[in-house]
């Protein structure tokens, strides 16, 4: 009861409660200023309620320096332990966290080199084959547009899987500039694309001009898988500050004999890599029947991170 009627009356619970949070929450100028001015607060007060009671002051400087070591010092000295066992617990929970991740990226390579790697391996090399044995110049030109477009398919299949291991190697990665020539590659392959480019010289940031050769790539991939022979218009145009990114296609001419296979995540990654920069996306059928996909990005966006994984289809 005396002790608790002590500690009630005198309010030096409270000074150690607050010694404790301070060494808890506060940062280290802080913490020096509550170091500063609680021990001379509490030395005046004692000080001066010890004078006017008459106590030798010897005695009362020992009991002030008691109660600052008892009530500030290790009440602050806890509070700091106590700040740092979980600041190591954050940190051995986030490495532990990256090290899942990069078991699971490696292991994502893996499971890619070991299989899609492969398989457009063997895809190149009998197109080679093919183009070397082939009698008519159709044929000729076919298995060569095979043979180049499974070529760049291992060498951007190499940029994502360097990625998932680690740093990806310093390679130019896709811009504006980059898109006639998809569109050139596009249009050898049999579909009838035009290109309409609004703008003399590359407009946008790095970030920018990457995300606008994904969404044609993407969308042009679409319409060989899902329209093929249509009509198609690949339009970029800068309205404001903002980079308009436009693939309209119109319908096929004759339904396809059999779907090709697709994983319906192209469009999302698409939409991700836009709302990155801030951007706004759309994708949807035409009242015409056909397909439009839209993209609007900021000039100026510069995204989260500088490497590209290459294609999200």
């Amino acid at each position: 009861m005396a002790a608790i009627g002590w500690l009630a009356c005198g309010m030096w619970a409270a000074v150690a409660v607050a010694s404790y949070y301070a060494g808890l929450r506060c940062d280290r100028v802080r913490a020096i200023i509550y170091l500063t001015l609680a021990p001379l607060l509490m030395a005046v007060v004692a000080l001066g309620a010890s004078e006017r009671a008459g106590h030798a002051w010897r005695g009362a400087v020992v009991w002030v320096l008691t109660e600052i070591g008892m009530l500030v010092l290790l009440p602050f000295i806890y509070g700091r332990w106590v700040r740092g066992r979980r600041q190591q617990q954050v940190e051995l929970q986030e490495f532990r966290a990256v090290q899942a991740r990069e078991t699971e990226r490696t292991r994502i390579a893996r499971e890619m080199h070991d299989v899609v790697a492969h398989r457009v391996s063997l895809v190149v090399l009998h197109a080679g084959a093919l183009e070397i044995g082939a009698r008519d110049d159709r044929t000729v030109l076919t298995a060569g547009l095979i043979r180049t477009a499974g070529r760049r398919a291992l060498t951007e299949l190499r940029l994502v899987l360097g990625a998932l291991r680690g740093p990806a190697e310093r390679e130019p990665l896709p811009s504006i500039a980059d898109i006639p020539q998809l569109v050139a590659r596009t249009r050898a392959a049999g579909l009838a694309v035009t290109l309409d480019i609004g703008f003399e010289a590359p407009q946008g940031t790095s970030a920018v001009q990457r995300t606008a050769f994904r969404v044609v790539q993407e969308a042009l991939t679409n319409v060989v898988k899902h329209a093929l022979g249509a009509s198609t218009v690949v339009s970029l145009a800068c309205t404001g500050n903002c980079l308009v990114v436009e693939v309209r296609n119109e319908p096929p001419p004759q339904p396809q004999a059999e779907a090709m296979p697709s994983s319906g995540l192209g469009l999302i990654g698409i939409s991700e890599r836009v709302k990155v920069l801030d951007g706004r996306f759309h994708a949807g059928a035409t009242p015409q029947g056909g397909f439009l996909v839209r993209a609007e990005i900021p000039l100026k966006a510069t995204g989260r991170t500088e490497h590209d994984p290459g294609a999200d289809r």
